[in-house]
């Protein structure tokens, strides 16, 4: 769930930025490097950076967030759906972690 105003920043962002790389720690001081690719008007799909350097923008999608804004106006929330589709890539903790570094102010 974001805020009227954190969809604002956050749209704002995605349309300068559509692709945007996230390095994510992961266990023993490694990291996966994630690729978030917005999709407009209000979705994200995150893959990996060598999948879509083999891929480009066909790579396989390891999660996806759809954002709906049907009550950004009446009440000031946008919802969102986000489906995990590989956790052996990103695990549900991983991923409140990716959604958070997208959304934070620069």
């Amino acid at each position: 769930m974001l805020s009227k105003d954190e969809h604002t920043i956050l749209s704002a962002r995605a349309a300068a930025s559509p692709l945007f790389v996230l390095p994510l720690s992961k266990k023993a001081g490694s990291f996966q490097t994630l690729l978030l690719q917005w999709q407009p008007p209000s979705r994200l799909l995150v893959t990996t950076v060598e999948e879509f350097k083999q891929w480009g923008p066909q790579a396989p999608p390891h999660l996806t967030v759809q954002l709906f804004d049907d009550l950004k106006e009446s009440h000031g929330l946008v919802l969102g759906r986000g489906d995990l589709i590989n956790q052996q890539l990103i695990s549900p903790p991983e991923v409140g972690a990716a959604w958070l570094a997208s959304c934070l102010p620069v």
